[in-house]
Order: structure tokens, then C-alpha cells, then sequence
């Protein structure tokens, strides 16, 4: 196994999101203060949502427009970025502010010259002046990453032919220029992890040892807020079980912390987000609904604790 964490580097001065512009995303109704909570989806809308940790029963819809996938928050909570697929199939990144001001906007599409499509998992970087997400081209899956503000400044941090999944940014007081990502010979499939420099591109690994009871990672793969433990989905090794694990880099363990309801041993648990150092949060879809569970992060498995029904794709923040 390998391991690296890159070492603190100055963080860099903020940078401002302008405000919402007219587009063709629709606005949402509008909403109250969002301070820190949930931004995610719903199954039956496909828009964003926000709820705040002091009332999740109080629900913000951002957007009416459909079709969006994969939200995530700023540093500041102030907005969301999110995937946006058209009625054609047209892929776009686009961000919205969390307290319901002004319409989405569009950041930037896909490029039909370069067969790009399926982009997934968009995060601001620390200071919020870079968007850095996850594209495919035929059977590969890269990483990109283009300006805040603007939607410009293309760039692909990955090249193949590994495809590249989620990108997670590691905290500014350690490497704000920094991106741990799971990487493997398919997209899906992934078997390692490496640290990506955003601004020169410099890879490097940090470990190819998953752990035994982890076949690959199949999907979000997020930092912690310190740095420290890397939750992710995976399948479970000799199954199609597909379960939450925590990666602490500095021992370099994997221990599995989620564990389905009695009967519901063919639930998927998905797109985990940490809540606190010791509570993460995933999506279980036991009952045949998505909900949006909260499990501790260290310790035997359980099936977590309810707390955010009728809800996909969870990030929790800022």
C-alpha cells in the first residue's frame, strides 16, 4: 500500500460566485436561510433541494427545470453546483443559490466535438473559485475541472486510460489545491486511489489496497473535513452488495459502517457524505424509496438512523 498526503499550501485569496442569471434552468419558489444541511434530490422531480440541519422537515426547492443529478455545496453554503441532462441528452454543469434567489444558471456543457457526456459528481474547490467534476468519452471517465465564476478555463486533469470517478477536494488548511479520486480500468470499477494537483495536474498515489472485504469502489467517494478518512460506496467482495466504508489514510484500514434492515439484505447504500468527524450520511433504498440515513463512522456496522426521507443524492455542508 501507498500512501501521501501532500503538504499545506497557502489558501488562496476568495473568490465570489456572481449571482444567479436568467437561463434556461427555471427557478424554484424560493426560500428561507440555509445555514448548514442537506442539498440533494428528489426521485420524483429530479430537482435540487436544500434543508437545513435545524429543521429537516422545512424542505427549499431550488429548481423546477428536472433532469439534475448529483448537487453538491460551496465552502460558504451559499450554492449548489449540480449536473443538469436535457430532454436531448445534453449534459451541463449549473449552479443555483441555496436561498432560493434568482434562477439557475448554466456554468458549463458538454462538447459535442469531444464526445462528452454523463458527467457526474461537480465540487467547489475550498475557496470556491474552481468546479472540478467527473465527464465520460466513449468507456472512459475523466476529471475536469473550469472556473466558478464563469463557466470557462476547460481543462482535463486526467488523460487515461484509467477512468477517473468522484473528485474530493481535501480541506484548505491541508492541500487546497489537492483532489483525492478513486481511479481503475473502468468506469465503476474502481481498485485505487490517487491525489491529483488541480493547478499542475501532478498525480500521485496513495493506495491500491482497498481493503478485503471491498471489490472496487462503485460510485461517491468523499473526504472527510479533516482530511483524515475517506467515506465511499463499494461492493461488497463476492457480491453485488453495494455498501458504505470508511478508508482512514494514515493506518490505511478500511472498515465497512453500514449494514441493511432485517430482510433487506438486496438494499443499495449509496452517496455518502460526512455530517460530522463521526457521522456519515448515505442513501439506503430498503422499502424500495430512497431515503437519507445518518450511521457513526467508526465501530460495528449498523443500518443508521432516518433522517431525511424522500431524498437522493445527499451532500451535506458546508
Amino acid at each position: 500500500m501507498i500512501r501521501r498526503i501532500a503538504a499545506a499550501s497557502t489558501l488562496c485569496a476568495l473568490v465570489g460566485l456572481c449571482a444567479a442569471c436568467g437561463d434556461d434552468g427555471g427557478g424554484g419558489p424560493g426560500g428561507g436561510v440555509f445555514t448548514s444541511g442537506f442539498a440533494f434530490i428528489r426521485d420524483d422531480t429530479l430537482d435540487v433541494y436544500v434543508a437545513d440541519s435545524s429543521d429537516y422537515s422545512t424542505v427549499t426547492r431550488l429548481t423546477s427545470n428536472g433532469g439534475n443529478h448529483h448537487p453538491s455545496l460551496s465552502a460558504d453554503g451559499g450554492q449548489v453546483v449540480f449536473v443538469h441532462a436535457n430532454a436531448a441528452g445534453v449534459f451541463s454543469l449549473m449552479t443555483v443559490a441555496t436561498d432560493g434567489s434568482g434562477a439557475p444558471r448554466t456554468l458549463y456543457t458538454a462538447e459535442a466535438s469531444r464526445g462528452e457526456r454523463n458527467f457526474k459528481n461537480p465540487v467547489f474547490s475550498p475557496d470556491g473559485a474552481t468546479v472540478v467534476f467527473a465527464y465520460e468519452i466513449l468507456t472512459t471517465s475523466y476529471l475536469a475541472k473550469v472556473k466558478a465564476l464563469d463557466g470557462s478555463g476547460f481543462t482535463s486533469l486526467t488523460t487515461g486510460p484509467l477512468s477517473h470517478g468522484t473528485p474530493s477536494f481535501y480541506p484548505a488548511s491541508l492541500a487546497p489545491d489537492e483532489i483525492l479520486t478513486a481511479s481503475g480500468n473502468g468506469i465503476g470499477q474502481y481498485t485505487q486511489l490517487e491525489q491529483i494537483n488541480v493547478t499542475t495536474g501532478q498525480v500521485l498515489p496513495v493506495t491500491n489496497d482497498l481493503g478485503p472485504e471491498v471489490d472496487v469502489i462503485s460510485g461517491r467517494a468523499v473526504l472527510s473535513e479533516d482530511g483524515t478518512s475517506l467515506a465511499f460506496e463499494g461492493r461488497q467482495s463476492g457480491t453485488s452488495a453495494i455498501r458504505i466504508f470508511v478508508y482512514t489514510i494514515a493506518s490505511g484500514q478500511t472498515v465497512r459502517i453500514s449494514e441493511p434492515g432485517a430482510g433487506s439484505t438486496d438494499a443499495l447504500h449509496t452517496f455518502p457524505t460526512w455530517v460530522s468527524s463521526a457521522q456519515v450520511a448515505f442513501v439506503s433504498d430498503e422499502g424500495g424509496a430512497h431515503q437519507v440515513y445518518v450511521q457513526r463512522a467508526t465501530g460495528a456496522p449498523g443500518t443508521g438512523s432516518l433522517t431525511l426521507p424522500s431524498a437522493d443524492q445527499p451532500w451535506f455542508g458546508p
